[in-house]
């Protein structure tokens, strides 16, 4: 048996043999409280249970290209935002395109910040 150094993230605990994959990786990790969108901790979020289609146009070596894909339409509901809502931690420009284009909006981080956040009950205690 041969013991090795490895390297874990601080958010997820995931493993990595190389330091410079785990410092990649952390600034994007979704367990980053800094990356993590409010939305997951605000009492006016709600997981959606029908799956909405999106056409997503993509420019390729062929010509420009469509193809659709499936999303859950995460909402807010608060009174004064009633919007439908996805997670642009990992989505591609196109998808990015497409999502806003069809008057989805991307999840604030704390970052970014949200005028109508209030923190749930059972939600992570955050410092804003």
């Amino acid at each position: 048996m041969k013991q090795v150094t490895a390297y874990r993230c601080q958010h997820c605990g995931k493993l990595f043999m190389r330091d410079y994959n785990c410092r990649k990786h952390e600034p994007q990790c979704t367990k980053n409280p800094l990356v993590r969108p409010l939305c997951y901790d605000c009492k006016f979020y709600q997981n959606a249970d029908d799956r909405e289609e999106v056409k997503i146009w993509v420019d390729s070596y062929f010509g420009e290209q469509c193809y659709t894909k499936q999303f859950y339409p995460n909402k807010c509901t608060h009174p004064d935002k009633d919007c439908r809502l996805f997670a642009n931690i990992h989505v591609s420009e196109d998808t990015y395109i497409a999502l806003t284009e069809e008057e989805w909006e991307a999840m604030p981080t704390p970052k970014e910040k949200c005028p109508y956040f209030e923190q749930h009950k059972y939600g992570k205690i955050r410092e804003i």
